[in-house]
């Protein structure tokens, strides 16, 4: 009981700090976004260790190197965004991992044909920002832009062929990340946007709580099977 009202409250922190930064986003009050943006994975993180039975040692370390990804993007070197940009990558691929180690073995087919028409999408957006890119760059970004359409494939099709409140959480955790990996890559290549970034930031935040809903939901469900 004492945990539930620990992880509730951080519950509550999480959401409180999305607030903070909606608003010193919009007004400039106190101009601390920054630091906002890097408190929710460590709130993230204690609340996944509070409430998980099975503690997956991938999904905790998807997180870590989230958060390394996020410190190095507030710096403004251009190593700095490349190292951010690695971390980032890790921490998809590594999320991916979670995702289809939790996937139903029967629907894999189904996501591999789902992820086309997500990454020919994709293959579209990079062609404006093609000019911008290194080489370098556009191998991080191809990349990137296929494991995002196999992250959003899994949602879709999980979503489809079971209709749960955990899939429900997956697919609104999926669909924003295949939505803000668009945004970022457009806003930082192809035009600049104060509202596009803080968008993109909220988007970021309400898809990892929602993804970490999922992964506590789908916990659940397995120890009521077994």
């Amino acid at each position: 009981m004492r945990i539930q009202k620990i992880s509730v409250l951080i519950e509550i922190l999480y959401f409180l700090n999305i607030a903070l930064y909606l608003f010193d986003s919009i007004y400039h009050k106190i101009n601390i976004d920054d630091y906002l943006s890097l408190l929710r994975i460590p709130f993230l993180l204690v609340l996944y260790l509070l409430t998980s039975k099975k503690k997956n040692i991938i999904y905790i370390l998807s997180l870590l190197m989230y958060q390394f990804s996020a410190i190095l993007f507030t710096q403004n070197y251009t190593q700095s965004f490349q190292y951010a940009t690695m971390f980032s990558l890790i921490f998809k691929i590594s999320l991916t991992y979670v995702l289809i180690d939790l996937l139903n073995k029967n629907y894999r087919k189904a996501v591999g044909f789902t992820l086309i028409p997500i990454f020919v999408l994709y293959l579209y957006v990079i062609s404006f920002i093609l000019e911008d890119l290194s080489q370098y760059y556009f191998i991080y970004w191809i990349v990137n832009f296929l494991i995002t359409a196999l992250i959003g494939s899994i949602g879709v099709i999980s979503f489809v062929h079971e209709f749960s409140r955990k899939n429900v959480w997956l697919l609104f955790g999926t669909m924003l990340f295949v939505i803000q990996i668009v945004l970022f890559s457009l806003n930082k290549y192809y035009f600049k946007n104060d509202y596009v970034y803080e968008y993109n930031v909220l988007f970021y935040a309400f898809a990892h709580f929602a993804i970490y809903r999922f992964i506590i939901l789908q916990e659940k469900s397995e120890t009521e099977i077994a």
